[in-house]
């Protein structure tokens, strides 16, 4: 594989090689950097994955909500009505919803900070959930709108940090905080369906 060059000395190519960077000198200088990390909320996000089997395909919604939302349960609430609204389901189907995070890591001396993602699409992961910083054991079954009061929304974030303390030793980093919730949420359409 040809090795990367970076584009040159120009304004766009100096830009170009700070993003592409993997981690920053500053906590701020990262989040600066991945400002929209910072909204209060980004999505729904919806994808439709067609299944190899030609059973039908899966829906995916992605919502990302900061740790400082004021309503994470109300509004993800709202989110499942529209799903439920816009889909058709009726009680005897569903989602499943699957809770991950994402945070901003550091190494020992707190010199250097980058974003760990809490999706993870690798062949080892589960509902796009790797196996750090989960928010749920298993996926959530959602058959209704009152079913959401079964999704957590309410976290104790040191709690999350403590429990996961040698998620990353082996980089030799560590979590230095949460920085958002996201709520994986998906549903089969036997056939393949229109999307919403």
């Amino acid at each position: 594989m040809a090795e990367y060059k970076e584009r040159g000395a120009l304004r766009s190519g100096q830009r170009f090689a700070e993003l592409n960077k993997a981690h920053c000198r500053t906590e701020a200088e990262l989040l600066n950097r991945h400002h929209k990390l910072e909204a209060l909320k980004a999505g729904p996000f919806h994808n439709r994955l067609k299944l190899s089997t030609g059973l039908g395909d899966i829906d995916q919604t992605i919502v990302r909500y900061s740790t400082r939302h004021p309503d994470i349960y109300g509004d993800l609430r709202q989110v499942f009505l529209n799903l439920f609204k816009n889909s058709g389901e009726t009680e005897r189907s569903g989602y499943e919803v699957s809770v991950t995070f994402n945070a901003v890591l550091t190494n020992s001396d707190s010199t250097s900070f980058s974003i760990f993602y809490g999706q993870d699409y690798s062949s080892t992961s589960d509902h796009g959930v790797g196996g750090r910083l989960r928010g749920s054991e298993r996926p959530i079954l959602i058959r209704s709108p009152r079913d959401v009061q079964n999704i957590p929304t309410v976290f104790n974030y040191e709690d999350i940090i403590h429990q996961n303390r040698a998620a990353f030793q082996s980089s030799n980093v560590r979590i230095h905080r949460i920085i958002n919730i996201i709520y994986l949420i998906y549903r089969f359409v036997q056939g393949g369906a229109r999307s919403h």
